[in-house]
């Protein structure tokens, strides 16, 4: 009887610990901050800066920039400097720079409060994984 207590308490037990829902897997990346390369970031924010100049007519004499190269020799400096390896060492959230290209694109030419909502979420804060 004591044997069949024991098998029976065994095989409970077994049971119990086999007949569980697995936990979900969780993903190698649990902050969302899936990173990109400071230097590609760079690179697509400012492609991204320009063509919002192009589009807004800031291309060209007596404009903002005297040229797309001027733009992006101005655009490439100016956010090295913010996005450089000392300010992001961790890499550029790739998520935020995905929402900060999107704010870029939808801005409206000469509209300061839609500058305004773009500063915020392209602020070296945001994009810079810690």
């Amino acid at each position: 009887m004591k044997n069949a207590i024991i098998c029976f308490a065994a095989t409970a037990a077994l049971v119990i610990a086999c007949n569980h829902e697995d936990a979900p897997a969780k993903s190698a990346n649990t902050t969302g901050a899936f990173a990109t390369g400071n230097q590609d970031a760079v690179k697509r924010l400012t492609e991204a800066r320009c063509e919002r100049a192009k589009a807004c007519n800031q291309l060209g004499e007596k404009q903002k920039y005297a040229d797309e190269a001027a733009c992006t020799r101005e655009n490439h400096h100016d956010l090295e400097a913010d996005l450089r390896s000392g300010e992001c060492p961790g890499g550029i959230r790739e998520q935020k720079l995905a929402n900060c290209i999107q704010e870029i694109q939808n801005e409206k030419c000469g509209n300061p409060f839609d500058k305004i909502s773009r500063l915020t979420t392209c602020r070296t804060g945001a994009l810079c994984i810690d």
